[in-house]
């Protein structure tokens, strides 16, 4: 049975729910967030329209990650929460700080609390009928994958980012390093043995298949946005008494809402925003994040003296909107690596496509979603110069250019990359995987 949903956007929204085929789906992602909390996204948006189809769905996650705007302890083993209809379980996990050797207990505890507490989360959510081990890092599979041959019912293995291929590249860890030893043999193990396999990353299938993954396996269900995202006009104070006195003086603002972490490269964007002060002191730019990587970043503006770079901390999911509305351009980076051939799947680019505005992006995979939509400009990455002539170029465009930018970002993404959508490839491909023999 279909039920119908008109969303502010104009559209009516058909979810496609039977009651009759309701799924009961474990959703287990350490680092899982939701808007009001933090990053990361996907796994309540899956989960919210997953329930809006008839599905049950639980988000089992970690009870500390640095996602979080503010990562909380807790005292129970297993803790439940409903947020906004999504039902999640945290799982006490130890805290860190950085990437330090206490970050690498946290991923084994989440692993050995799902381990241990295994009967714990069968009586709260009975037998599921899937299990999705979502690998923002995989060592909870070496937990899960025995369960579920145990239940007899399939794992899905989501593929978040390459391991251990990340740590090589943008760490410059060695194959050797016990760490990547171990990593490899999970993600080899899961290739061969996980029921499906969904990837983020839109070019890894031939990456897998060369580690024995089965081609029939293999899914692509990216990142999105969710076009029902109930926005707020209400921005922090300081953020939002910024952003109008630089309207007055007729700036361009550059906005960037995101983690400040060594992936996101955005030293490489410092360093062009320091050339472009030198010629152009109507470009300013408004970073909203945290990340380990947001001190030295502080550092380096104040020693070098660049003040058209506002720093903030960061904000609910439904105050970002406002945010990236209130901007004239939209930046995000990348590192200079290899690992990027299998493509990327970055919630702020879909998010920043939502809100209606051009994008520079800096690096990234060989096909953009910037070029695919026509809604932006690519530059070399970690290459400063070439990032502030980007800058300074499309300050110069008419408005009119940049809001036709703007209007093909929007419908791109909607068209594309809305988690309605997204959220049924994942069922059409537990349909898919039914008829697989899990014994």
């Amino acid at each position: 049975m279909a039920t119908l949903y008109h969303c502010p956007m104009g559209r009516t929204i058909c979810y496609r729910g039977n009651a009759m085929n309701s799924k009961t789906i474990w959703y287990c992602h350490p680092y899982a967030g939701s808007p009001n909390e933090g990053m990361s996204y996907r796994p309540y948006y899956l989960a919210k329209y997953w329930k809006k189809a008839g599905q049950k769905a639980y988000v089992i996650s970690s009870s500390f990650h640095h996602l979080l705007h503010e990562p909380k302890s807790q005292k129970e083993t297993i803790s439940t929460q409903e947020i906004e209809g999504v039902d999640y379980i945290r799982l006490k996990t130890t805290k860190y700080q950085k990437n330090s050797l206490h970050r690498i207990l946290n991923m084994l505890s989440y692993a050995w609390q799902i381990r241990k507490n295994q009967k714990k989360l069968l009586q709260i959510t009975g037998k599921p009928d899937v299990i999705i081990v979502s690998s923002s890092h995989p060592f909870h599979y070496v937990s899960l994958y025995p369960l579920a041959k145990k239940l007899h019912i399939p794992l899905i293995f989501e593929v978040r980012d390459l391991w251990p291929s990340s740590l090589i590249e943008l760490l410059n860890l060695k194959k050797w390093h016990p760490l990547v030893v171990i990593l490899s043999l999970i993600e080899k193990h899961a290739y061969r043995h996980a029921d499906g396999v969904v990837s983020l990353l839109a070019e890894a299938k031939p990456y897998m298949v060369s580690k024995g993954l089965k081609p029939e396996k293999f899914a692509y269900i990216p990142n999105g946005t969710d076009c029902e995202i109930a926005e707020t006009k209400k921005l922090p104070k300081v953020l939002e008494k910024t952003i109008q006195e630089l309207k007055k003086e007729n700036q361009f603002l550059v906005g960037y809402a995101g983690a400040l972490g060594v992936p996101n490269a955005m030293e490489h964007f410092i360093k062009a925003m320091a050339i472009v002060q030198k010629t152009n002191p109507n470009i300013h730019a408004l970073i909203v994040g945290q990340g380990h990587e947001k001190k030295e970043l502080l550092d380096y503006c104040q020693k070098h003296n660049i003040h058209n770079v506002s720093f903030f901390d960061p904000i609910p999911k439904t105050q970002v909107h406002h945010f990236l509305k209130e901007m004239d351009l939209l930046y995000l980076g990348w590192q200079d690596s290899p690992l990027y051939q299998h493509g990327v799947s970055p919630n702020k680019i879909f998010d920043y496509m939502l809100a209606g505005k051009p994008i520079l992006e800096s690096g990234g995979a060989h096909l953009s979603f910037i070029e695919q939509a026509q809604c932006g400009q690519k530059c070399p990455s970690a290459a400063p110069d070439a990032i502030a002539k980007k800058l300074i170029a499309l300050s110069q465009l008419s408005h009119t250019t940049l809001c036709s930018l703007g209007k093909k970002a929007y419908a791109y993404v909607v068209q594309n990359y809305h988690y309605l959508n997204l959220s049924e490839q994942y069922m059409a491909f537990f349909a898919k995987n039914d008829s697989l023999d899990t014994d």
